[in-house]
């Protein structure tokens, strides 16, 4: 990777506080570079990792609602980013039943005030979108999509993901395509790790049963997912950024996925390797796939990037974790722990 890339670079991180958001500002933290968080107001519950990490005495931090698109605009103009990661998003697909409208608003909307503002900017080298697996159009035929497949979605959340992603295309190709400007969206598969407490999640649930004795009902036991470790999810986040750096060629759409049929595994069989107490099972009403899988040549060919944890190991990874922070081991060690081995890879 280039050496120095992120030094003294300015970057803004939306939903900072979140788990994906908190992992990849620690990491980010150790390349000295000025970081601006922006979230919602801090929820004490599911902002553990973010509040026990003291992330918030080491950056930046802007929180507001997203959706206010006045404050916002007037963030991004303030900060002037070199770089802009967009992480914030509506991410659970039961709470996308429940408020369809408002996840719509935060995951299309959102995204597109941020790159209006953004297409002004000319101090900007570099935005990175985060997505998900589900944009595509799926219907159950265990296909492993790629990213020209055609993107649907038949929930809310899905859906607003799904107009995510061509809502960036068309800013791609209306405004950032003549500047040097690479505008890069992931799709990433499930992710899996130490520190996640959003509801209506496998393993934050599995965690809540065990450790706190809540009781939880895990539906969908039989569906199929692509797993992944969130330190593999970050790397990548790091070195597309590093990479695409002055290369709008490579801008455009990448799933982020193992090509492992062996990390392709069932909500069942998860449970199961954790080797904790299992829940009740609760058949849901929601209407869920019961298979997703992704293809992720593209990123590892153009990237030579891939990643690096099987199932085993990310999944004892994780409930190790859990099982240490249970303990009241301390949080910025655990993570500074977990770092380290992405430097081993």
């Amino acid at each position: 990777m280039k050496k120095n890339f992120w030094l003294n670079k300015r970057v803004i991180i939306t939903g900072h506080t979140g788990f994906v958001g908190a992992w990849l500002t620690n990491l980010l933290i150790t390349e000295k570079c000025k970081i601006f968080g922006i979230s919602l107001p801090i929820k004490k519950d599911e902002n553990r990792l973010f509040l026990k990490s003291n992330i918030k005495t080491k950056i930046k931090n802007f929180f507001f609602d997203l959706r206010d698109e006045r404050r916002l605009n007037k963030t991004i103009n303030h900060i002037k980013p070199d770089i802009m990661i967009h992480l914030a998003a509506q991410s659970i697909v039961s709470l996308g039943y429940a408020i369809p409208n408002e996840t719509f608003e935060t995951n299309a909307q959102v995204t597109s005030s941020i790159l209006n503002c953004l297409k002004e900017n000319k101090k900007i080298k570099s935005i990175l979108i985060f997505t998900t697996d589900k944009v595509y159009k799926n219907i159950n035929n265990k296909k492993k999509f790629v990213e020209n497949d055609v993107l649907g979605g038949d929930d809310p959340y899905s859906a607003s993901k799904a107009a995510c992603e061509i809502i960036c295309q068309s800013y791609y190709e209306s405004f950032f395509k003549t500047k040097e400007v690479p505008l890069i969206t992931l799709r990433a598969g499930n992710i899996i790790g130490g520190g996640d407490w959003k509801k209506d999640r496998i393993i934050p649930d599995l965690i809540r049963h065990n450790f706190e004795k809540k009781n939880m009902k895990i539906r969908s036991p039989k569906s199929i997912r692509p797993w992944q470790h969130i330190l593999d999810v970050i790397r990548i986040i790091k070195n597309v950024i590093e990479l695409s750096s002055n290369k709008k060629n490579l801008s455009g759409a990448y799933n982020v996925s193992p090509n492992n049929r062996n990390n392709e595994i069932s909500v069942d069989n998860l449970i199961n390797l954790s080797g904790l107490k299992k829940p009740k099972i609760h058949e849901s009403s929601l209407k869920e796939k019961k298979y997703l899988f992704l293809n992720s040549n593209k990123l590892f060919q153009k990237f030579k990037l891939k990643n690096n944890f099987n199932i085993d190991k990310s999944i004892k990874m994780t409930i190790n974790w859990y099982k240490n922070f249970y303990k009241k081991k301390n949080v910025t060690k655990l993570i500074k722990d977990d770092l380290k081995l992405i430097e081993k890879k």
